[in-house]
């Protein structure tokens, strides 16, 4: 929060002047601590009105801070609007200092006062933004709840995880899934074949790695989702899950059945959650898929059959 220095000096002198006290001490205090406490005054009205205006100026410099960074992110993907709240502070008693003429040793009551203004708390809305169709074939979005998980590397070369709802991403030269910054999408990570390569699986050691590379078109497409599956078969065996969506034609069900054959388990997405119910549809004719759910049910299906294989 942004508080003019000359005004904060200002208030700290009248403050000062008028004996501005803790509510349980005699302790004076400056301008910054008295803001969030209650107080014991000794002054006229005037000390409320002082108060009062400078707590709604705080108040309304930061939710025009707020209303500020929304506006200059109106345009950015994924962004999230903030809001601010604000409140009443509590009613406080006000005494007049050193007045024992009634009681002795005893400050006289002469009333309650509230004091102004102050900030609540900021807050983010979560509530689902708007979709738009880009140009970009890797342009991802979220329905619903969650976050892009990305691997965010630093200027001084320290990597840590990072949540984003922007899916803007784009795809590299090996065929690796990145932010606009360059960040990789983590584990699990998500892999998109280029649109002239194979995309396949290979075993190296006990390690995994991708490789995407040229080759005559497999079940009529390049990439291929059953060179893709059964390169996975191959390499993986057991150890893998295979999971088919919605799309036109019967590309991918040899491999998925493939994989079904090596171990793996494999899913696909029924017909009432599918746009068009064609690749899930023959990998089910043909016996490749052993749990058909719907799309919002397939991650549940994944993450029940992760804990299973342990």
């Amino acid at each position: 929060m942004r508080i003019d220095p000359l005004l904060t000096s200002v208030l700290d002198e009248v403050f000062s002047s008028l004996e501005l006290l803790r509510y349980k001490g005699s302790a004076s205090v400056s301008i910054a601590e008295y803001i969030n406490i209650p107080v014991i005054i000794r002054g006229t009205s005037m000390v409320k009105g002082l108060y009062a205006a400078y707590t709604g100026m705080i108040n309304e410099q930061n939710r025009m801070d707020v209303l500020t960074n929304n506006l200059a992110n109106a345009a950015t993907t994924g962004y999230k609007k903030e809001g601010a709240t604000s409140q009443a502070f509590n009613d406080v008693l006000a005494y007049k200092i050193k007045d024992t003429s009634e009681y002795v040793n005893l400050a006289k009551r002469i009333g309650n006062m509230n004091l102004g203004v102050k900030i609540g708390e900021n807050y983010t809305d979560y509530s689902q933004g708007a979709f738009r169709v880009t140009e970009n074939t890797f342009d991802l979005a979220i329905s619903g709840s969650g976050f892009f998980t990305v691997e965010f590397t630093n200027k001084a070369g320290v990597t840590s995880t990072k949540y984003t709802r922007d899916g803007s991403f784009t795809l590299t030269r090996e065929g690796y899934l990145v932010t606009k910054d360059g960040d990789y999408v983590q584990r699990g990570q998500v892999l998109i074949a280029p649109g002239d390569k194979h995309m396949r699986l290979v075993r190296s050691g006990g390690m995994y790695r991708v490789e995407c590379k040229e080759g005559e078109k497999v079940s009529g497409h390049c990439p291929s989702v059953d060179a893709l599956f059964q390169s996975v078969a191959e390499a993986a065996g057991a150890k893998a899950i295979g999971v088919i969506l919605t799309g036109m034609g019967a590309d991918g069900a040899k491999g998925l059945l493939a994989m079904r054959k090596a171990g793996a388990y494999t899913i696909g997405q029924d017909e009432e959650s599918c746009v068009v119910y064609g690749m899930p549809k023959a990998a089910y004719d043909c016996g490749a898929v052993q749990y058909q759910k719907g799309l919002t049910q397939i991650a549940d299906q994944v993450h029940a059959l992760l804990n299973k294989k342990g």
